[in-house]
């Protein structure tokens, strides 16, 4: 079947009847109402800022170096925080984390790496950190031209 503008995005490769009800119910039926569907925002991860610029509120990509990998009791709770201290010539901040992303996720850092993080800055008790920020590994020779991320509005069961 050829696709046109007018094809309902459930015959599209991997949508299928479930997905597309799914983008019905936000307004897009259509192969012309998805290309239509422009994100409302972008992400720029490609120009990293030095920790010692970083203001509150500021989205942004840092590329640092791992210092220590802790984690803490949160309270009497069983839960813990985990934190990620970080530092590039500029400064320090931390990267904290409320629950584990996954299994694992913690125990590939170490100390000395090079890492890029991308997060929105928070000011917590008079400090600057990251709550729940993406850390991404960098390799050696690792190109970060494309990364111009879309964020499109949130549709709940899509990801």
């Amino acid at each position: 079947m050829a696709l046109r503008l007018e094809t309902e995005i459930q015959y599209l490769k991997g949508v299928g009847p479930k997905l597309g009800t799914l983008f019905n119910r936000h307004g897009l039926r259509t192969v012309q109402d998805l290309l239509q569907n422009y994100p409302r925002a972008y992400e720029d991860r490609r120009a990293a800022r030095n920790i010692a610029n970083l203001k509150p509120g500021d989205v942004v990509s840092v590329k640092a170096n791992i210092v220590n990998v802790a984690s803490y009791a949160m309270g009497r709770s069983s839960r813990k925080i985990y934190d990620v201290l970080v530092r590039d010539s500029s400064g320090q901040i931390r990267c904290k984390f409320f629950r584990t992303p996954y299994r694992g996720y913690f125990e590939r850092f170490k100390p000395g790496q090079e890492v890029r993080i991308v997060g929105t800055v928070t000011n917590y008790r008079g400090r600057i950190e990251f709550h729940h920020p993406d850390i991404k590994d960098i390799e050696p020779d690792e190109d970060l031209s494309d990364a111009l991320i879309p964020i499109y509005v949130e549709t709940e069961g899509l990801s």
